[in-house]
């Protein structure tokens, strides 16, 4: 038995098309999307995509920031 086709919407596309390129933040995705995505939105988004599985997420290294 085939599992069936997930339907992302036009959020989760355009995350999952900015995240091939490379990882990203919510914030780098907002800004990558040159105003497709807004701040409020990617957090949401992000949450909901990772708990369907199709994203992990990982807390960022602030040693990167130092």
């Amino acid at each position: 038995m085939t599992r069936p086709i997930p339907r992302l919407s036009a959020t989760e596309s355009l995350i999952l098309e900015l995240l091939r390129a490379q990882e990203m933040y919510g914030l780098q995705l907002v800004t990558e999307s040159k105003g497709a995505l807004k701040r409020g939105t990617v957090y949401v988004t992000l949450g909901r995509m990772e708990e369907k599985g199709y994203i992990e997420s990982k807390p960022e290294d602030k040693s990167e920031h130092a």
